[in-house]
């Protein structure tokens, strides 16, 4: 039978040529491989076929994707050329944004399939052998998928506050390599340069907030210069007025600084360099209220005995010594206090170096 072909051609030597086949009419709703190669449709239900009216032909790939979501297959019809793995024709069911992945041949109808992800694409693959009769498969979507939401921009964040923080009084061991621009609150510690040898063009400082500072250097290389014009290390007072600017190689005496805070900058030219300094600093003493005491009498020697009966002199007791009034709160240091006597309700002694020195006999 030829079943749908026509007939045309000259019936004679040259026999009979047959035309090509006429593509069957389908139910709306229905797609075909063979017209609608390529098509991509949003659709909740629906029927997919190979389109021809016999077998599918040799050596096509056609296939046709659908959108939507939670889609079920349901198969109607199949029959595509049988082969282990399906290496030669098959249909291949391809989720979209899924994990679904799947190829079918031979003649047994395909179970249900449920397909995740946004839809599918149904391929059509043939080799150039044998061919077969195709499929028929039934497709149901929940819903089709949503309209992508065009992603936010996020604000632009403004940036916070800053909060300067709650000073609280301590010991602060600085280096201006680190700790450039910082300003802390510390009753004492110690401040170094940082490096191993400080570099050439550069400015860095720290400043301490603390009253009536004793800053003592304990090294100290700078480049020389006679006013200190290339390199230096300067002390700066409350109000920025200079304490003190030093170069060379001697270690600079003790400084006393007035006012509640003092700032300690070194600035470098681009020649020559020098190992750099350290030095401790103490703040915030507390003034010790020095004790008044009356002196104590001295023990009368007895008088020269007067015959014929010597009269004892009667000692007058000693006046009591006041008691002396109280510091609220004292912070001392053996370095810088051996010796001291205060009297004080609470406080803290610490040896006050950084590191103790040999050969010290303090209290």
């Amino acid at each position: 039978s030829l079943g749908n072909y026509g007939i045309s051609g000259t019936i004679g030597g040259g026999g009979v040529t047959p035309t090509t086949p006429a593509p069957p009419v389908l139910p709306p709703g229905t797609l075909s491989l063979r017209v609608d190669n390529g098509r991509t449709v949003e659709a909740a239900s629906g029927v997919i076929v190979d389109g021809y009216a016999g077998d599918y032909p040799a050596d096509v790939d056609r296939r046709v994707t659908v959108r939507g979501r939670g889609c079920v297959l349901t198969w109607r019809a199949f029959d595509v050329e049988d082969a282990e793995n399906c290496i030669y024709d098959y249909v291949q069911v391809q989720a979209v944004g899924g994990t679904t992945d799947v190829k079918y041949c031979g003649a047994a109808l395909p179970a249900t399939q449920q397909i995740d992800g946004d839809g599918f694409t149904l391929l059509l693959h043939s080799d150039g052998g044998v061919e077969a009769s195709g499929f028929e498969v039934a497709f149901a979507c929940s819903n089709t998928p949503p309209t992508p939401r065009p992603t936010p921009t996020p604000p632009t964040p403004r940036p916070p506050t800053p909060v300067p923080p709650t000073p609280v009084p301590g010991v602060e061991t600085l280096n201006l390599r680190a700790d450039n621009g910082r300003t802390v609150v510390a009753d004492s510690g110690t401040i170094t340069d940082g490096y191993a040898e400080y570099p050439s063009d550069t400015v860095v400082s720290v400043t301490v907030v603390g009253a009536a500072c004793l800053l003592t250097f304990t090294a100290f290389d700078v480049e020389p210069e006679a006013s200190c014009g290339y390199d230096f290390v300067e002390i700066l007072g409350a109000g920025g007025a200079s304490a003190g600017k030093f170069c060379g190689s001697t270690v600079p005496a003790p400084l006393r600084m007035a006012g509640d805070r003092f700032t300690v900058r070194l600035s470098s030219d681009p020649a020559v360099q020098g190992s750099g300094f350290a030095l401790s600093y103490v703040c915030n003493e507390a003034t010790e209220t020095p004790p008044t005491t009356t002196p104590e009498p001295p023990t009368p020697r007895p008088s020269t005995p007067t015959p014929p009966t010597p009269t004892p002199v009667t000692p007058r007791p000693p006046t009591p010594l006041p008691t002396p009034a109280p510091v609220e709160k004292v912070r001392l240091t053996m370095r810088n206090d051996n010796g001291r006597r205060v009297v004080a309700a609470s406080g803290t002694i610490s040896d006050g170096w950084a590191t103790y020195q040999p050969d010290q006999d303090l209290s």
